[in-house]
């Protein structure tokens, strides 16, 4: 991973529509991109180039401004099952940022990747200092990943009546069933 010298005064160069760009910047006064700004470094990947492995300490978040990344997850019996393949305007790397965990994928360029990084301790600074910005960044987050888990959820379905269909044991609908169950009523959040 390279990082470009003299990234650290984007602020003054960065253009307030590109950060507008992702849907949790939506709406940034030209003061708050500026704020943001401030805690970005330009980070340059070529196709095939590992960001971070599944299981790595996370020490940041990634804006994906150019390019396509791919996101693998390894499961016993299943290593580097593709995802999912996020394009321009993507976030990613959040969720180990929030919750101060390992990574939970690898994330591999996939083309030419220019990304901005913030730095998890940039990012916890910033909320402490009461930025503007962090609100709606983790807003959008919590957003985000409300969806994602609604989707889970719907997955959980679909696949339930798919195995039903198929005559499958009811032990492993029910496992299943359970699983949907947790997910969607007994975590809180």
């Amino acid at each position: 991973m390279r990082r470009e010298e003299g990234d650290k005064t984007m602020a003054a160069n960065l253009d307030v529509t590109l950060l507008q760009g992702f849907h949790c910047f939506h709406g940034l006064s030209e003061e708050e991109a500026s704020a943001v700004a401030r805690h970005l470094e330009m980070v340059h990947l070529p196709p095939g180039q590992v960001l971070f492995r599944q299981g790595d300490p996370c020490d940041a978040m990634y804006l994906l401004h150019s390019g396509r990344m791919e996101i693998e997850v390894s499961v016993s019996d299943c290593p580097d099952h593709l995802l999912t393949t996020l394009e321009a305007g993507s976030i990613f790397g959040e969720i180990g940022v929030l919750l101060n965990g390992p990574r939970s994928t690898t994330a591999i360029a996939g083309t030419p990747v220019d990304l901005w990084r913030i730095s998890r301790t940039a990012f916890e600074s910033a909320v402490e200092r009461g930025e503007s910005w962090t609100t709606r960044f983790l807003l959008a987050s919590a957003q985000g990943l409300a969806n994602r888990l609604l989707d889970v959820g719907s997955q959980l379905v679909v696949a339930i009546g798919n195995l039903e269909k198929d005559g499958t044991k009811p032990k492993e609908t029910r496992e299943l069933e359970l699983l949907r169950n947790r997910l969607l009523t007994q975590w809180s959040f």
